[in-house]
């Protein structure tokens, strides 16, 4: 090869400077290579033979004097291409640009792109609805039980609902009350009510029990009864 009699340290550090500064003169490439202008001219020349360098030829100028010629490398081997050097990753700038692993597709299928509501929502907001509507508006909270208290006639009115949907079976104020989440002894004051009103017999008295009767009619909402917790 063409190269052969230019040393390897040479030939190295021309090819360098063409990648840093290419379009270069052998003036140039010598300056900043540090070998002489005769060592830098010698290789590019012997570069050129071997098609790794190119040429463009200085134009005639004023006064008789021809612009330097220039030298471009040839990118024709994996080693003449230089990768442009990428700035390093700050650990701040990784702190700030978390990665997004949410998939578009699986807020997009069923919500049009917006993200899909809890799914609790809308059941606590009916169960909460039905509440109201069971047991009234809701006063204080009871001291002995935690619970709501009810309107006059409302725990009547839970009472019977209960009782209504077990005929024929007895209960004492002490199991429906529990059952409820009230007290016994309101319980027990509600069910004398709906005794004295022909809703529920009494089947026994130790321990008190009571059934609903078959042909009990449904209280009124504002009969007035002890709440008292």
């Amino acid at each position: 090869m063409a190269t052969t009699g230019a040393k390897a340290a040479s030939v190295e550090a021309v090819l360098d400077i063409l990648r840093q500064h290419p379009d270069a003169t052998a003036a140039e490439v010598a300056e900043h290579a540090g070998i002489g202008r005769s060592t830098a001219s010698r290789t590019l020349a012997n570069l050129e033979t071997d098609g790794r360098v190119s040429r463009r030829r200085g134009k005639s100028e004023a006064g008789g004097r021809t612009a330097p010629d220039r030298w471009t490398l040839v990118f024709d081997t994996p080693a003449d291409r230089a990768e442009p050097e990428q700035p390093p990753v700050t650990e701040e700038e990784s702190a700030a640009e978390p990665a997004d692993t949410t998939d578009p597709a699986s807020q997009d299928e069923d919500h049009d792109g917006q993200a899909a509501p809890p799914a609790s929502a809308t059941t606590d907001t009916a169960t909460a609805e039905a509440t109201t509507a069971a047991t009234g508006a809701i006063q204080p909270t009871s001291e002995d039980t935690g619970s709501p208290r009810l309107r006059p006639g409302a725990l009547r009115a839970l009472v019977h609902a209960w009782l209504a949907d077990r005929p024929g079976q007895e209960f004492t104020p002490t199991k429906i009350g529990k059952e409820l989440g009230r007290s016994a002894g309101a319980v027990g004051n509600a069910l004398v009510t709906m005794t004295d009103a022909g809703e529920v017999t009494q089947t026994s008295h130790k321990p008190r029990t009571y059934r609903i009767n078959s042909n009990g009619d449904q209280p009124a909402s504002g009969t007035t009864e002890a709440t008292a917790s």
